[in-house]
């Protein structure tokens, strides 16, 4: 930030009086291509220095809202658009460029034939109100220049220095500010208050603030992770500051000081007044927490796409495991089958042992048959069935 209210740099001030050197594009065009209204005005002057003079002051203040005698040089491109339009040589703009006396009157002449005005005490109070409207919503600060410049230009008002509109926006931000830090900080409690100031203080039997441990989030997807963080929104939780009446302010100053408030360490806001500190802290807090929320989120789905992933491991492993087992008790199931049917066909009303004994032995038949009830499924089965005892990681 630069010296006193100032918060541009000289070269960042510089730009935003920089002229174009290409007027030929159509959103500069419109302000250097002389009408014919204008050029009756011009061709009232006597001499060419002076109507080419007339043409660049007049097209300056439209582009830029500024007059001639605020910037040191005119680009050569513009002379030349200029000068085309009304066949006049571009040299004859060095010699109007020296009398000071002619510009004045031909900037006063403009005032009065083309409705601008300078800028004044009722155009300062009327441009503080509009941009109170504007930082409500957006307090960026390049953002607020602009719109100040845009706003003036379209009431035809002079523009002041780059400086003086830097200061107002200045005030304008600072008044914004603490009627903000004002609705907020009314509404959190003085118990509220104590525990955020023990936030951002370390306690007697701690090793630092509660500040840092509640940013002390591991980026792991873990049971040990997710506990943390939620151990970190039950705290947040009980200040119970979403109770805090926010539906007044823009969701985009909501959003600069929740990203103020991610920039600042304890000692930091040690430093802010009241309202200040509680302010951005409860405004921090709050949106903190549903950050941590998503996070919490995040790491349950991790998890369960990993339980699921060993669920869907289990049942390939068990498959290639028990294939060859599977396979020969679907043999004697499809055997005994065969000799159930026959005897059916046959009119028969039972199997006799014999019968199956001479397929398999007995003994055979019943390992079979116990090998297979050691590899069976539930009917509906899938891979979920297998990832019973993963589901405790979850804790």
């Amino acid at each position: 930030m630069a010296r006193g209210g100032e918060f541009l740099t000289s070269k960042e001030r510089k730009e935003y009086m920089k002229l174009p050197n290409n007027v030929a594009s159509f959103e500069t065009e419109k302000f250097f291509m002389l009408s014919d209204e204008d050029i009756q005005v011009i061709n009232k002057h006597r001499k060419t220095s002076n109507k080419l003079g007339f043409a660049v002051q007049l097209c300056i203040i439209r582009s830029t809202g500024w007059t001639l005698m605020d910037f040191e040089n005119i680009p050569s491109e513009i002379i030349l658009y200029i000068s085309e339009q009304l066949k006049i040589s571009t040299f004859e703009f060095q010699s109007y460029n020296k009398r000071q006396p002619t510009r004045y009157e031909h900037l006063e002449e403009i005032l009065k034939l083309y409705g601008y005005k300078r800028f004044k005490t009722k155009d300062r109070e009327y441009l503080v109100n509009y941009l109170i409207d504007k930082a409500l919503k957006n307090n960026n600060l390049k953002y607020l220049i602009i719109e100040a410049i845009n706003e003036l230009k379209k009431c035809k008002v002079l523009l002041p220095s780059i400086v003086t509109i830097e200061n107002i926006i200045i005030e304008v931000r600072k008044y914004v500010d603490n009627e903000i830090f004002d609705l907020i900080s009314t509404s959190v409690s003085n118990e509220q208050k104590k525990s955020l100031d023990i936030l951002i203080n370390v306690q007697s039997t701690e090793k630092k603030t509660k500040l840092s441990w509640l940013r002390e989030i591991s980026g792991k997807s873990s049971s040990k992770a997710f506990n943390a963080v939620a151990d970190r929104i039950e705290y947040i939780r009980n200040l119970k500051l979403e109770n805090i009446d926010l539906s007044s302010i823009h969701n985009n100053r909501i959003d600069e000081l929740y990203k103020l408030g991610s920039n600042y360490e304890a000692y930091d806001f040690k430093r802010f007044d009241d309202k200040k500190r509680y302010s951005i802290l409860s405004i921090y807090l709050v949106n903190f927490c549903r950050k941590l929320i998503d996070q919490a989120i995040e790491i349950h789905d991790i998890q369960i796409k990993n339980i699921q992933s060993f669920g869907k491991k289990e049942q390939e492993n068990l498959m290639k495991k028990n294939g060859k087992k599977a396979n020969i008790g679907l043999i004697n199931y499809v055997d005994l089958g065969k000799i159930i049917i026959k005897a059916k066909e046959e009119g028969k009303t039972a199997v006799d042992f014999k019968t199956i004994e001479d397929i398999m032995p007995w003994d055979e038949f019943v390992s079979s048959i116990n090998e297979v009830s050691e590899i069976t499924r539930p009917k509906e089965y899938n891979f979920l069935d297998l990832i019973t005892e993963k589901y405790s990681t979850l804790g």
